[in-house]
């Protein structure tokens, strides 16, 4: 594969959304003594919006100006503020009590409690209807009469949009809960702090903003191109590297100190609405991050990036903004508000899925998913500053404003409620379904796979924040939500996709990890210098059983040990190295075991076994063409200029089996992924398993490391005809059909489709005289009656997700040793390749000589090896003298 230079012959364009004079003309360096951060302060505007008959944003230039501040002085401000509002409450508690008023939490067992706590809320604050939005003065709220007639005639146009999308159990929270007083409250000229003398504005808190840099000119609907995108990146390769400097980002003008300052179109969009906000026009300030952190000083960057989890976890909200209301967004968040409050219980899930089920071609389907596919919910800095955010923080769309917790509750439980738990959207065939579109010109096909994604973004940040609130520990390792942090988003700069989720890290990590914006400090450097930092924060090697699975720009240069987190997730990769294995018991090393040389890891252990032959995987090759990269950037440039365009003309070319991208092979720089079997046959005798019994055991155990076994009962799969099992694919035209036309499938007809494409391919394997179909009962009078019969036993894996066979087993390899063992590798292997105990690895590691370094190897994968994984291999080793040695890893 050509290096990245050559393919597209330019440099690295400059990551940056604002264009400055000299730093000196503007900033003064920030004193860290004092733990100071810069803040906007946006002036208000000068042409008052009263008397206009549309309800945007002022139109003159936008001035700012900067001011500096104690973190440390905000945060005691913050203590008094939060202590005085508790005397309050318990004021108001008591006053409440007094009333015969419920102020406890609340559990809502129905929309009738809904609504009447919403009416009770409403009515204690003494803030709803016109009447209140006319307290102080008409200038400050910039609504008068007529113009308040004009917003009733856009408010009943949008309610009848959203009447017409919601089926019959949703129509009363429109009725109920969505008058014209609360529709008028969701408009940004409506006081955030439910006040009249805008309480928040009299300390030194602050909101921080949270956008979209002008990064991305298109939205992102198209599954398979995000899936090439996300390669592109994983090469350290950036979206205005794609793009060729052709398309030019928007720019506006802002005064900022007194001098003109360029910044991109989002931005300046956002600034436009934050100035409208009554607590911003008097006084409450803004934290930006490309106006407040001198984006010329790279030293100073790389700084404030290390405090970005201070910054916004401080602010006294955080202000999410998505653009403008195109293609009905408004009336999509709305009904996310309206259910996403109502919906606190098992009973509201049932009834959004009952809605999925039965009305998907309702076209707030089609707009929610295009909603997501915005360039804003790609980022990966949105994770954690709305995981962050307090829990009054809110978003913003055009001059409408919502409850961040209130969508991302609908993300939770819409998410709970698209799929039945046995069925994962991906493995399933409606996840590439198609489902009609509205008849409006212009409009994408969108999939229920888009759809599902976008809701799981939410549902990710619902649980970064539950995870932050508790300071959950070991997240390191066992949980995937960081891993599809930096997988599922997208960074102007790659390097971000490590430094924008800091603040999800455990401490400890953090703690180890430079942040340098240095060009020097390549995105390759950063992953090096990440899976370093693991391996001696946990004192562990299991980091390197993460690596690269995939083709991708100078994937040849990439160490092997190195996990690339920029790629698309594979849950099979996490839940391949997940279990109570420790193949290292038994080595006890006190030296320094592991250290980085220059992109080297010298660790320590030995050369255990050799593999002597393997089966062929199910799936051959599926890894990108390297003249997709070269094509690229020029798709990228049409499909800009119009992104509705098919983008199948690429996809197609490079990626033929894309549906199955995320379970390609292990790739290798000069030999390529074809398997090698051996056809040496090997003789009962020469096992280590005893005998059949135990040879039939360790073939169990192997199929269930591959997700096709029984778990609970793991001879079970061996009383099922081979027949019915080799033919179990045939079978699907006899399942029932779902709504979506095709068979419906549950995880025992998954589990044995699976087993059966495996063995299609592999039933002649031999194992020591015999062949693996050999272990399987014969064949039966009836496959198709058996097949439908509820005697087949389980394949679910109870307790782990994901809870059905996944893809595992269509990429994978069965092999055994030269001495005997049968194990699993998940990918790329052949005979000859190296089976290594690794000190503080919890799996045997495949490793394949070097033919660059010599001495060195190139890490494959962790492997399983039925009966070695408990230290078996160490104390055999060791017991015959050998010794525990240096091994390079390159």
């Amino acid at each position: 594969m050509v290096a990245l230079g050559k393919i597209f012959g330019r440099e690295r364009a400059a990551s940056s959304d604002v264009k400055q004079p000299t730093s000196s003309s503007i900033y003064r360096p920030l004193d860290q003594t004092k733990n100071e951060i810069r803040l906007l302060r946006i002036i208000p505007s000068t042409r008052h919006q009263g008397t206009r008959l549309s309800h945007k944003a002022a139109s003159d230039i936008i001035v700012c100006e900067l001011e500096y501040e104690s973190l440390d002085k905000i945060e005691e401000d913050n203590r008094r503020r939060n202590a005085e509002e508790s005397r309050e409450n318990d004021l108001y508690t008591t006053a409440m009590r007094m009333l015969g008023v419920n102020t406890g939490q609340v559990v809502f067992d129905d929309f009738e409690e809904v609504r009447s706590h919403r009416a009770q809320q409403q009515l204690v604050n003494k803030w709803t209807g016109e009447e209140s939005l006319r307290r102080g003065s008409k200038d400050d709220y910039h609504i008068n009469s007529f113009r308040l007639t004009m917003l009733r005639v856009e408010y009943l146009k949008s309610l009848q949009i959203m009447t017409s999308w919601l089926p019959e159990q949703y129509q009363h929270l429109l009725q109920r809960n969505l008058t014209f007083e609360h529709w008028l409250q969701n408009l940004i000229w409506s006081p955030l702090s439910e006040h009249p003398d805008y309480a928040e504005s009299t300390g030194l808190g602050y909101y921080a903003l949270s956008y979209m840099w002008a990064d991305l000119p298109f939205p992102l609907h198209d599954t398979n191109l995000r899936v090439v995108l996300k390669l592109a990146e994983a090469g350290g390769l950036g979206m205005k590297d794609l793009l060729k400097n052709t398309i030019p980002l928007k720019q506006k003008k802002i005064i900022l100190n007194g001098r003109k300052v360029s910044v991109g179109g989002n931005l300046y969009q956002a600034l436009g609405a934050l100035r409208e906000i009554p607590e911003v026009r008097n006084g409450t300030r803004v934290w930006v991050d490309s106006l407040c952190i001198d984006q010329s000083n790279v030293t100073e960057r790389s700084n404030e990036v290390k405090r970005m989890d201070q910054i916004y976890s401080k602010a006294d909200r955080v202000v999410s903004h998505i653009g403008t209301p195109d293609n009905h967004a408004n009336e999509v968040l709305q009904i996310m508000e309206l259910i996403g409050f109502a919906t606190c219980d098992r009973d509201g899930a049932d009834r959004l899925r009952e809605w999925f089920r039965t009305q998907t071609n309702s076209p707030f389907f089609h707009y929610f998913a295009l909603l997501m596919s915005r360039g804003y919910w790609s980022r990966i800095w949105i994770m954690q500053e709305i995981a962050l955010a307090s829990e009054k923080s809110i978003l913003i769309c055009g001059m409408k404003r919502y409850p961040l917790t209130d969508l991302l509750s609908f993300g939770k439980w819409q998410t709970q409620s698209t799929m039945p738990p046995s069925v994962p959207i991906r493995a399933s065939p409606i996840g590439r379904a198609g489902f009609p579109s509205p008849n409006e010109s212009g409009q994408p096909v969108m999939t229920l796979g888009t759809l599902v994604d976008g809701s799981a973004r939410l549902k990710n940040i619902f649980e970064l924040r539950q995870l932050i609130e508790v300071n959950q520990p070991r997240l390191e390792m066992f949980n995937t939500l960081w891993f599809r942090t930096a997988a599922e988003n997208r960074a102007s700069d790659p390097r971000d996709l490590i430094y924008g989720m800091l603040a999800l890290l455990p401490a400890a990590l953090v703690e180890r990890i430079h942040v340098d914006y240095a060009d020097a400090n390549t995105y390759q450097q950063v992953m090096i210098d990440f899976a370093t930092s693991h391996i001696a924060t946990f004192d562990s090697l299991h980091w390197i059983l993460f690596r690269p699975w995939h083709s991708f720009p100078n994937c040849q240069e990439w160490p092997s040990w190195v996990p690339n987190l920029g790629l698309p997730f594979n849950a099979s990769q996490f839940w391949w190295t997940i279990g109570d294995w420790r193949a290292y018991w038994g080595i006890d090393e006190t030296r320094d075991w592991a250290r980085n040389d220059n992109g080297l890891l010298h660790c320590r252990g030995f050369k255990y076994d050799t593999v002597q032959q393997t089966t062929s995987p199910v799936l051959e090759e599926l890894v990108p063409d390297a003249s997709v990269w070269t094509e690229l950037p020029d798709f990228l440039e049409g499909y800009a200029k119009d992104p509705f365009m098919p983008a199948e003309s690429l996809i197609s070319r490079a990626l033929p089996q894309t549906v199955n991208l995320s379970s390609s092979l292990f790739y290798d720089e000069t030999e390529g992924t074809t398997a090698v079997r051996s056809e040496i046959p090997l003789y009962s005798h020469e096992h280590r398993y005893d005998d059949r019994e135990g040879l039939q055991a360790a073939v169990a155990a192997c199929l269930d490391q591959l997700q096709l076994g029984t778990p609970t009962e793991p001879d079970a799969m061996f009383s099922i005809p081979i027949d019915v099992i080799r033919d179990a694919l045939l079978y699907q035209a006899f399942l029932p059909r779902n709504t979506f036309g095709s068979p419906f499938i549950d995880s025992k007809d998954i589990g044995i489709q699976y087993l059966s494409s495996f063995l299609r391919h592999n039933e002649n394997f031999s194992l020591w005289g015999a062949r693996l179909a050999d272990f399987f009962s014969a064949p039966c009078d009836d496959p198709i009656s058996y097949f439908m019969s509820a005697t087949l036993p389980s394949f679910a894996r109870p307790g782990r997700m994901p809870p059905v066979p996944d893809q595992t087993s269509r990429t994978a390899r069965m092999f055994t040793t030269a001495s005997g063992y049968l194990g699993v590798a998940p990918g790329d292997l052949r005979v000859g390749d190296e089976i290594f105990i690794l000190h503080k690895c919890r799996m045997p590691v495949a490793l394949r000589p070097s033919t660059d370094r010599l001495g060195a190897y190139k890490v494959l994968g962790g492997v399983f090896v039925h009966g070695i994984m408990q230290g078996e291999a160490v104390s055999g080793h060791l017991g015959n003298g050998q010794l525990v040695e240096d091994v390079t890893l390159c």
